[in-house]
Order: structure tokens, then sequence, then C-alpha cells
């Protein structure tokens, strides 16, 4: 089973973070301009929480007007973080528990990157389909 570093390692450990007290228009446009679906939320130089394209559209069926002047700390929702050394499945079962999509990853309490849940199964997949082939050559007797 793969580490959460082995994740990050592949698919590279930046995370954007975007200030508590900015607004939800302003927190749309920072993921559209850098093609994501979730930003950090820090408030007073601490990692405080995570807001999703969920949490977005769920505020925007609350009314189109609340993106534009509903700050990101109003629609954020709780932080759900992992350690580096922790495997997948560790990962897979927290996101599952906590009905969550994202965890920040930290490394001796400093944050590392951030993982969703379409990282870990790729991941998984991946491992799945090296266990297949190896089981194939070994019963075959083919080479690699």
């Amino acid at each position: 089973m793969s580490s959460i570093s082995q994740v990050l390692s592949r698919k590279g450990g930046t995370v954007l973070a975007i200030d508590a007290d900015a607004t939800l228009h302003s927190a749309a446009q920072m993921m559209a301009k850098h093609g994501i679906g979730s930003l950090a939320v820090r408030s007073a130089g601490a990692i405080v929480g995570i807001l999703s394209e969920r949490d977005l559209v769920l505020r925007l069926a609350s009314g189109a007007g609340a993106v534009v002047v509903m700050t990101v700390r109003d629609a954020m929702h709780d932080l759900h973080e992992i350690d580096w050394d922790d495997d997948v499945r560790h990962a897979m079962t927290l996101m599952t528990d906590r009905q969550v999509r994202h965890l920040l990853v930290r490394r001796q309490g400093a944050l590392v990157g951030i993982v969703l849940i379409g990282d870990l199964v790729k991941t998984t997949i991946a491992e799945q389909e090296g266990a297949i082939a190896s089981l194939h050559h070994y019963i075959t007797g083919q080479p690699d």
C-alpha cells in the first residue's frame, strides 16, 4: 500500500490558500484561475479550514448574491488532516468516515500538500493493476 508521501511525490505538494475574510467571489476566481477545486483557508497565519467547490455551490444555491458578499469563513468546512507517513488506505477511511474529499497533509507539523479522493483512487487503481499484472506473469510464466 502506498503512502501519502508517495502520492504527493507524483502529484506535487502545492497548496493554495486564501484569507478567511476574502469573499466567496474571490475564492471562485482563484480556483478558476488555477484550475483547482479547493483552497486552504488561513486566518492570522494559520490554516483553519478548507473551501471546496461543493462549499461554493451550496452557498450559491442559497442565493446568487451570497457569493459576492459572503466570506470564505462563512462557507468553509472543518479542517481534516493526515500525516505524510500515513498510508492511502487510512486516508480513504478518514475521507469515508468524515464524508470529505480533501485532506491537508502535514509532515512534522508543517503543511506539505493536499490529497483529493481522486488522487487516492488513482493510486489504488495503479496498485491493483500492478498486482494483477504480476499475478498474470506468475501464472502464465511470461516475463514482465
